[in-house]
């Protein structure tokens, strides 16, 4: 009789594993991820590759260092905004601004060659991510009942590892091999393909919080 009680507390468990990752791994939440891997991949490529091309353009090292670090206060500074705009359009329509914006970016990357244009790149591309990543963990977090958030967000925590374990050395195999141009058309496929997630995802109108305050941003940053 241990036996049979012991296989079916077993058999219990495995069936609410099984139950779990399927309340998790819905289509929207594989969408989601998708969305938000194809755009950390476009990322992450640029922390190995971006000192060295704006080297090759004749900069120095505080213009450099002013190149990378203004991409992190415009991502900071729009996450105030962000989570504002959040509580009016709908998380697919954030995460597609974010995914275009950062299309158009390299796309502008490729064409724009002295410091300031590419000031000003930087400032949107730090823009693009603090809509995109936002968007994203506040529509998983949405999608997925309460009783699985911890997990769901640990798993949609995994696209921005798996882009930072592959992408940079494979940007810089790609500047090697081919071209700066190559990799910064590869990046803008790579934003095209996480606008399309977006769009594919399901959208849920916006709710604004009550007594009209701004809604509170979800933080990330890689």
């Amino acid at each position: 009789m241990s036996g049979v009680g012991h296989y079916d507390a077993m058999h219990n468990e495995e069936s609410a594993a099984r139950n779990t990752i399927r309340n998790i791994l819905t289509r929207d939440f594989v969408l989601g991820f998708l969305a938000l891997f194809a755009f950390t991949c476009g990322f992450t490529t640029l922390f190995p590759t971006l000192p060295i091309f704006f080297a090759q353009l004749g900069s120095n090292e505080r213009e450099i260092g002013m190149l990378i670090g203004v991409f992190g206060i415009a991502a900071l500074v729009s996450r105030l905004f962000v989570g504002g705009a959040l509580t009016k359009y709908s998380e697919k329509k954030v995460m597609m601004f974010g995914a275009a914006l950062f299309a158009v970016t390299f796309l502008a990357s490729i064409v724009l060659r002295p410091f300031w244009p590419f000031f000003a790149v930087r400032i949107f591309q730090g823009v693009a991510l603090a809509s995109m990543d936002t968007a994203a963990f506040a529509f998983i977090i949405n999608a997925i009942p309460p009783a699985h958030r911890g997990q769901s967000i640990g798993y949609f925590l995994l696209a921005p590892n798996f882009s930072l374990a592959i992408m940079p050395s494979l940007a810089m195999l790609l500047i090697n091999q081919y071209s700066f141009t190559v990799l910064f058309l590869i990046c803008m496929c790579l934003s095209l393909c996480s606008l399309f997630f977006s769009w594919k995802v399901k959208e849920r109108m916006a709710i604004a919080p009550e007594g009209g305050s701004s809604a509170n941003s979800t933080f990330f940053l890689i």
